[in-house]
């Protein structure tokens, strides 16, 4: 878990970017996140380890409970449930959020960082 190795996940942020960082973790590291921040016994990591290995657990599916114990530890678990949703919508299904800001360009305006408007 380190910022260098990029699998970093930082608990100053919100639930959904917690949520999005849990789920874009290298596969090899899950079992390490289960121990050190999840309350799963070491027999229930070790189901979940077995399931990815002899692919009767997809990946995705553990790294969505491990996201779900981490975001729940840290913003509850209703939290976790709409942050997963929204995961859900926008990378799986492709959906894009509400929330999204728009801008309209101005062609008669040189390309710089103010060339944009907000509105």
């Amino acid at each position: 878990m380190s910022k260098s190795l990029g699998n970093h996940i930082p608990i100053n942020t919100d639930a959904n970017d917690m949520f999005g960082k849990v789920m874009s973790i290298p596969d090899f590291a899950m079992g390490q996140f289960f121990r050190l921040v999840t309350p799963l016994t070491p027999p229930e990591i070790a189901v979940i380890e077995n399931g990815v290995k002899d692919g009767s657990v997809h990946p995705r599916d553990a790294k969505m409970k491990l996201a779900s114990a981490i975001v729940g530890a840290f913003y509850g678990q209703a939290e976790a449930e709409t942050a997963q949703k929204v995961f859900i919508e926008t990378f799986q299904k492709g959906s894009v959020p509400d929330d999204v800001p728009s801008s309209k360009l101005i062609p008669d305006k040189p390309p710089s960082i103010y060339w944009w408007s907000r509105g």
